[in-house]
């Protein structure tokens, strides 16, 4: 899905029309996985609006706190490495390699930009069955399990437990399901208007005209338009 976008007055305006998903982040992990990545490109943003026949802005704190997340994805991705083979796993452990890096990656790469609170409590899960395993003393390979708790599962969740979505999210995380959004409908809550760009648009089409095509060109939209033409009168 091609995602449109352009920033207004300091907002980022992204372009929901013709969607097959719900064009807002407390009901839509695929929305808010688009709105993580266009904020992870545009730094400068205050606002998100998203914008269909209707208009869902998110003010400048439900912004930040999706920020949060984004810049924690660059973080562990782009900063720290931490998917990288040598936090995952130590020398001599090379048999944990394909379950561990596809199990973070998941995490990562999928469920972090749609569900990041589901992604921080299968990080706790995920630490917490490796604790066993240290605690129970029995694995043969116990420093494999060590390193990959202190170089990879530890430093995630302490960059997640740094973002303004956790934070706002710990409090009440115990009423956590998978697949539920309830707990994004009590973050975000956007403001709701109707779509005065599109509005103007449909005002302004010439009589017996008709709108082939609409596409973003900032500052505002162009629209390709046929009029009929009334012959034989």
């Amino acid at each position: 899905m091609g995602v449109e976008h352009e920033i207004v007055d300091g907002a980022l305006r992204i372009n929901c029309l013709n969607w097959a998903i719900a064009p807002n982040i407390e009901d839509s992990e695929a929305c808010m996985a688009i709105v993580i990545d266009k904020l992870r490109e545009v730094k400068d943003a205050n606002r998100v609006i998203l914008a269909e026949t209707r208009e869902n802005e998110y003010d400048y704190e439900q912004t930040n706190v999706l920020r949060s997340i984004a810049d924690a994805y660059n973080r562990i991705i782009n900063v720290d490495k931490i998917l990288a083979i040598r936090n995952i796993v130590a020398p001599g452990c090379q048999e944990h390699i394909s379950q561990r890096l596809s199990e973070l990656q998941f995490l990562v790469l999928e469920a972090l930009r749609k569900d990041p609170i589901g992604a921080y409590i299968k990080l706790n899960t995920m630490i917490n069955h490796v604790n066993k395993i240290i605690d129970g003393g029995t694995a043969p390979d116990q420093k494999c399990y060590q390193h990959y708790l202190t170089n990879a599962l530890q430093p995630m969740q302490t960059i997640l437990d740094q973002t303004s979505l956790i934070k706002k999210a710990r409090k009440s995380i115990t009423r956590f399901k998978f697949g539920d959004r309830g707990l994004y409908r009590e973050i975000f809550s956007p403001v709701i208007r109707p779509n005065f760009m599109l509005t103007r648009l449909m005002m302004t089409l010439p009589k017996n005209g008709k709108s082939l095509e609409k596409y973003s060109m900032p500052p505002g939209f162009t629209s390709i338009v046929r009029q009929n033409s009334n012959q034989g009168n």
